[in-house]
């Protein structure tokens, strides 16, 4: 069985996740991203598939957490 820990683990070696990156998530799942934030964030995802992947799961690894990560649909947030 593929547990999600596993699977961020395998598109963590794909993904971009730069101090940078790193920086706009935390800050997006604290609820403290502001648009230009959101913005920069959105355009992170866009630059690979294994990026946004890799955003996917952490919203599912953060269900039921506080913040944005809490909403019903996290990338709403986004704006997308």
């Amino acid at each position: 069985m593929n547990t999600l820990k596993q699977r961020i683990i395998d598109v963590g070696a794909y993904a971009n996740v730069t101090p940078r990156a790193a920086e706009l998530i935390q800050k997006f799942f604290l609820d403290l991203a502001t648009q230009d934030d959101k913005d920069e964030l959105d355009a992170w995802m866009n630059e690979s598939q294994a990026n946004e992947t890799m955003f996917d799961l952490m919203i599912e690894a953060n269900k039921g957490g506080t913040g944005a990560a809490n909403a019903t649909d996290a990338r709403t947030n986004l704006g997308l």
